[in-house]
């Protein structure tokens, strides 16, 4: 008998590669494992995905507070501006608008790119 055979015996798979519960030469211990890996990767998978939920959570608090912080002081500078400042500023945004408007379109883009920046923050991806 060779060795081929006498492996073939032992498991109780038989030469028709079919043990008697039908589950073929590997018996259930390669099934095992393969499960386990399984397990073991999806695991690891949700412990990655938890982990980058925290640190997500944790920058988008940071952000809140950012913004939060921004609100407050702007809103602390137009309370200790007086009325009639305000109104001098508005008439003078108004006049330079009707004198130069090519100069006031170009200002406001360029006043909207840096204010788009600074709400982005230290984000790098878009």
């Amino acid at each position: 008998m060779s060795d081929y055979q006498s492996r073939n015996i032992d498991t109780g798979a038989g030469t028709s590669g079919m043990g008697s519960t039908g589950t073929g030469s590997t018996g259930g211990t390669e099934q095992g494992g393969t499960m386990d890996r399984m397990q073991s990767m999806a695991s690891d998978a949700m412990d990655r995905g938890n982990d980058k939920m925290s640190h997500m959570g944790e920058s988008v608090s940071r952000m809140g507070q950012e913004v939060g912080d921004r609100l407050r002081s702007g809103m602390e500078r137009v309370r200790t501006m007086d009325r009639s400042d305000l109104n001098v500023m508005y008439d003078d945004v108004l006049e330079q608008a009707r004198m130069h408007p090519g100069r006031t379109i170009l200002v406001s883009a360029a006043v909207g790119m840096v204010l788009g920046l600074m709400m982005r923050g230290g984000r790098q991806n878009f």
